[in-house]
């Protein structure tokens, strides 16, 4: 009755009251973080960011073991590219394999950020603009809660772009979206199956060994691995008969006691391992001062006049074809020169090869192409792809560098533009002299 109205009515101005006095002690919070916390966390954030970079940077982010350093970290980047990417392809198979939702979810998020990368230099992005892009990627993901509907989406966003780029592509990936919504399984199959094939082709003993020692630990997870030891000391004692007892009672010994041999083993290997590990420390703190080469090349004999220098560059005026040189046969050096030892090369080249020190009629041309070398081997991520595509992958894969060829270059690279190049460091710009009128 009316007990139970008042009572009500208390709790509800008690609530009211409560609910008030929270709000009023967040606003009040709120004004105090904004007027101390605030610039407090900024300096937080600004003090964390210094830090990071010092970590990521050490040596300064200008220094020259900080270019060494990075000049390695690319290389090997550049060289192990496509290995690289050949193991991220499996690791997300198998990782889709376990969590097909999940792996589903990356595989969205990945195409929406794919395709508002490439919209800008797509066919379509004179039809479809990036923010539209951008839009579009969004209510993928934000449908990725509807399974269906997003399949649809996918399927139907996938149709429309690959429209622009050819129809074989676009019936193609019509088909994997549809067998990966409607067969995720049998698809994730089919994928693993094309990557193990790709991984055949390129290392095919490699990948045999690999995959029978996989499947037979897989499904011996102990008998497996020892089969293989029984086959090595087997190879062993077929060279060295006298250790056959031994390498028996060892077998017998780990058959028995597996974890104790294992252990013993594993501490003998440490033990035989330290002076390989100092042996390649050594080796890494070499590689650390001299990233670029030890010295086995041997250094080119310089040039001194301007007609070697463009002889050099551009090759004899014959009509045979030359092979074109590399950057470093170019700047007279070799792929062991240190960055300043490059620049002081490059001077020394383009001083000689300047229009207006050389009269020659290919030393603009020269001048050009020597230009282009030192601003390839001047930045360590450049230098490190260069190297990497003279030396090849992994596989053996060299750069396709195809220069074209000159009627008066005999072979060798001429830039579209040449003649239009800017002046080196160290050369003075200096106005041309009038040529005299002929009478």
């Amino acid at each position: 009755g009316a007990r139970g109205r008042r009572a009500v009515g208390a709790c509800a101005r008690v609530g009211v009251g409560a609910v008030a006095a929270v709000l009023f002690l967040a606003g009040l919070m709120w004004r105090a973080w904004l007027a101390v916390g605030g610039p407090w966390a900024a300096g937080a954030a600004a003090r964390a960011a210094r830090r990071l970079g010092e970590r990521v940077q050490p040596f300064g982010a200008e220094s020259e073991v900080q270019e060494r350093l990075s000049y390695l970290v690319y290389y090997w980047r550049a060289r192990l590219r496509w290995p690289a990417r050949l193991l991220a392809v499996l690791a997300f198979l198998a990782f889709a394999w376990h969590r097909p939702g999940a792996a589903y979810f990356g595989l969205i998020a990945a195409a929406a950020a794919a395709a508002v990368y490439v919209t800008p230099h797509a066919p379509w992005s004179e039809i479809v603009p990036q923010p539209a892009a951008a839009a579009a990627a969004a209510a993928c993901l934000c449908c990725y809660l509807l399974p269906r509907i997003s399949a649809c989406v996918l399927g139907v966003a996938v149709l429309v772009g690959t429209y622009f780029l050819s129809g074989y592509l676009c019936l193609a990936a019509t088909a994997i979206a549809a067998g990966f919504y409607l067969f995720p399984q049998v698809l994730l199959l089919l994928l693993g199956l094309a990557a193990w094939i790709l991984f055949l082709i390129a290392l095919p003993v490699l990948c045999l060994g690999l995959t029978e020692f996989g499947t037979l630990t897989y499904f011996f997870p102990f008998t497996g691995p020892f089969l293989h030891v029984v086959a090595l000391c087997i190879l062993f004692s077929l060279d060295t008969p006298s250790l056959f007892p031994r390498l028996a009672v060892f077998l017998a010994l780990l058959w028995f006691f597996p974890r104790i041999v294992l252990s013993l083993v594993t501490l003998l290997a440490i033990w035989m391992a330290l002076p390989i590990l100092r042996t390649a420390k050594a080796r890494l703190v070499q590689l650390a001062e001299r990233p670029y080469g030890v010295g086995g090349e041997a250094v080119p004999e310089k040039v001194k006049t301007g007609e070697q220098a463009i002889a050099l560059v551009l090759g004899p005026e014959d009509e045979k074809p030359h092979p074109p040189p590399s950057h470093y046969d170019v700047l007279n050096s070799n792929r062991a020169a240190m960055p300043s030892e490059l620049k002081s090369s490059y001077r020394r080249m383009a001083l000689l090869l300047h229009p207006d020190k050389n009269p020659e009629e290919r030393a603009a041309v020269a001048f050009k192409r020597v230009t282009e070398a030192y601003e390839t081997l001047s930045s360590p991520l450049s230098r490190a792809e260069y190297d990497a595509s003279l030396d090849g992958g992994l596989f053996g894969f060299a750069g396709d560098e195809t220069d074209d060829a000159d009627e008066n270059t005999g072979g060798a690279f001429v830039p579209p533009d040449a003649g239009t190049a800017g002046l080196p460091p160290g050369v003075k710009k200096r106005r041309a002299k009038p040529m005299p009128r002929r009478r």
